[in-house]
């Protein structure tokens, strides 16, 4: 399997000016490589192309590029990546919904259990200390039944923050017009 990856960002060089030398060191770098660059447009205010995306030439996924919305001093680049969606692994998970226990009919059970115990002849403070934890253990299972489902087992994405979440947010107010 070969491993495919994209290297995106503002490379602050004037890609569409070819002669310029650190274009071309560049340019020379990126072939020896074997890496190609996919934007083709203008990507600054001023009409230069330097927002890129690298890729690996070859089976690169990248079937296509624009730019479209100004953001400050840049447009927005957008490609299209040709790629399978992943599928994502299941794993069967136990759980109990503490939360919903209705709690004056748990304590109502509990007060009502530890006469039981006292009036059983259980007298020392083992037997009354097993004697609850029974009791405890067959309460939560009344209250609160252990229950299954199965759900995504997806990796974390430490990436993925509140901080992301709002930039996209503003991003997608200005991408309909309105402020942010």
């Amino acid at each position: 399997m070969t491993t495919r990856f994209a290297i995106v960002g503002d490379f602050n060089i004037h890609w569409d000016v070819p002669s310029d030398n650190n274009v071309k060191r560049f340019a020379d770098l990126l072939e020896s490589l074997n890496i190609i660059q996919h934007v083709h447009a203008a990507t600054h205010i001023d009409g230069h192309t330097i927002d890129l995306i690298l890729t690996p030439s070859g089976n690169h996924g990248i079937t296509s590029t624009k730019t479209t919305l100004l953001l400050s001093h840049h447009l927005w680049v957008e490609c299209l990546v040709d790629m399978e969606k992943p599928v994502v692994p299941r794993k069967t998970i136990t759980y109990r919904k503490y939360k919903a226990i209705n709690k004056p009919a748990f304590c109502s059970d509990i007060a009502s259990s530890l006469p039981n115990a006292i009036s059983s002849g259980k007298q020392t403070t083992t037997e009354l200390a097993n004697h609850y934890n029974v009791v405890l253990t067959k309460l939560i299972e009344k209250h609160a039944p252990l229950q299954t489902c199965r759900i995504a087992d997806r990796p974390l994405v430490p990436w993925s923050n509140q901080v992301l979440g709002c930039w996209l947010l503003v991003v997608g107010l200005l991408a309909m017009g309105g402020t942010a």
